[in-house]
């Protein structure tokens, strides 16, 4: 057995300097030493901890005061959508520039005004208390049907503004842009003589209100929000020797039918009175306590 040497001195008394750190209670062994460390840096992990569940519940606590709608929520998740069962994605082929005119397309005819309209026309929903609470902002009861609140799909006001930027834009956008079915009512206005005064509406309290404006940001809105990723692709035409874009890609899409059905069946069955106000005892599941 080797014999302890000189140079082993520094190594031991190192040791005994290092311990030296520690409080008395870890005084006594290498092994007592390491456990009051870990249990130290335990608590101070613990502690730290602690701090930063207080500061985040009161974090919480600030901003769920500074939201304006009871029972708002940051995310509006799908599966609280009240028309999430009707949602079926199926495969659409877009149409192409040289498209085969459908029913909305030509000169104003009765026929083409009733498709547009047919469009949109599910007008507004009327959804239980249970759908109404899933909501991420609270919506009116009925007066007179105080078990069921009001709700549009977005996507039959944004339509609605289509077909209205299409009545009230004038002829003028026709001609700059040069595609009659683009703007299919602006291109007649002589069919829709009440196109520009419809444009302006008066305010309460004043102010004027612009529903182009409107109606062009609600569609902006939209598009941006639900942001189509087909890749839109361009061909060779080996006849004209160019590359060319093709529109005709096949997306993923929302069954439209489906849609529409489940508007048509929940559709309003009384006349919402938006001058009585319903003072109700809807609970929504999120509503921070205080």
């Amino acid at each position: 057995m080797r014999s302890p040497t000189e140079d082993d001195v520094p190594l031991l008394t190192e040791e005994k300097e290092d311990a030296d750190f520690y409080p008395s209670t870890c005084e006594a062994e290498t092994g007592s030493i390491r456990r009051c460390y870990i249990a130290t840096v335990l608590l101070v992990s613990l502690g730290s901890n602690v701090v930063l569940l207080l500061a985040t519940a009161y974090l919480a606590v600030r901003q769920s005061q500074s939201i304006e709608w009871k029972g708002a929520r940051p995310v509006f998740t799908f599966s609280s959508a009240p028309a999430r069962e009707a949602v079926i994605h199926e495969l659409v082929q877009f149409a192409s520039v040289r498209h085969t005119k459908s029913r909305f397309d030509g000169p104003p005819t009765d026929e083409v005004d009733a498709a547009w309209h047919e469009l949109y026309g599910a007008g507004i929903s009327a959804i239980p208390k249970s759908a109404a609470a899933l909501l991420p902002n609270r919506t009116e009861a009925y007066t007179g049907d105080e078990q069921h609140y009001i709700i549009e799909l977005d996507v039959f006001h944004q339509l609605h503004c289509l077909v209205r930027f299409f009545t009230i834009i004038g002829k003028l956008a026709a001609d700059l842009i040069g595609a009659q079915n683009l703007v299919r009512k602006a291109a007649w206005p002589e069919h829709y003589p009440d196109a520009q005064e419809a444009r302006y509406s008066l305010l309460k309290g004043g102010g004027v209100f612009d529903h182009v404006d409107h109606c062009l940001n609600a569609i902006r809105e939209s598009l941006v929000c639900n942001a189509d990723l087909t890749p839109v692709t361009w061909h060779w035409n080996e006849r004209d020797q160019i590359s060319g874009v093709e529109f005709n890609a096949v997306h993923t899409c929302v069954n439209w039918d489906n849609i529409h059905a489940w508007a048509a069946e929940n559709a309003a069955r009384i006349k919402f009175n938006a001058h009585h106000h319903v003072q109700d005892d809807l609970v929504f599941p999120d509503d921070p306590k205080f």
